[in-house]
């Protein structure tokens, strides 16, 4: 029965090893990933919870559950268990915090800055438009992909973003739009 027990404790402290390996692997990376972005004008969270990663915020207050459901019925527990997914835990709510941000840079927006594929330049949008009520602002732009395919990218803007937001799209495609409109309206003008 003790070899039985030993066991097991082997096999989860195993287990809990290599969840902190990939946990902390996954915040490197991701960590890496948003330094490498460069000239950051605004930024917000796009979690499922109140702007927070869903799955590790739900398995953080579950690991804080049971931490605390433990100590209040006295039960003994070691505390390398709680503490190794504790750790692990804050590991993939920091890793996730970061990777559901949007990013809107100098250059364009980056919709998930851990995946490749996210990021439009401003020079690659060839329309766009804005809808609001209530409760959302959104913008809808769209650019084409490097095979020239029409895409779609959808952001819901924040309260607090919008006039900030409003100001970089104005500077960044309001005019482009505006000149190509007047060279397209001159060109007509001397045809007709």
């Amino acid at each position: 029965m003790l070899a039985a027990a030993a066991l097991l404790t082997s096999l989860h402290l195993i287990f809990q090893a290599g969840f902190l390996g990939v946990t902390s692997l996954l915040l490197l990376v991701t960590v890496m990933n948003r330094m490498r972005v460069r000239h950051v004008l605004l930024s917000w969270r796009t979690g499922k919870l109140l702007g927070l990663p869903l799955w590790p915020t739900l398995f953080l207050g579950a690991v804080l559950l049971f931490f605390i459901g433990t100590l209040v019925i006295g039960q003994a527990f070691p505390v390398k268990f709680v503490t190794g997914y504790f750790v692990g835990g804050v590991f993939w709510f920091v890793a996730s915090l970061l990777s559901t941000s949007v990013l809107i840079t100098m250059h364009g927006v980056i919709s998930h800055p851990s995946r490749a594929g996210y990021a439009v330049a401003w020079g690659q949008v060839v329309d766009y438009f804005e809808t609001h009520d209530t409760q959302k602002h959104r913008y809808v732009f769209f650019y084409l992909d490097p095979t020239e395919t029409r895409c779609r990218l959808e952001l819901e803007i924040p309260h607090l973003q919008q006039a900030a937001f409003s100001e970089i799209v104005a500077e960044k495609l309001d005019a482009r739009f505006e000149l190509a409109a007047q060279q397209v309206y001159g060109k007509k003008a001397l045809e007709g």
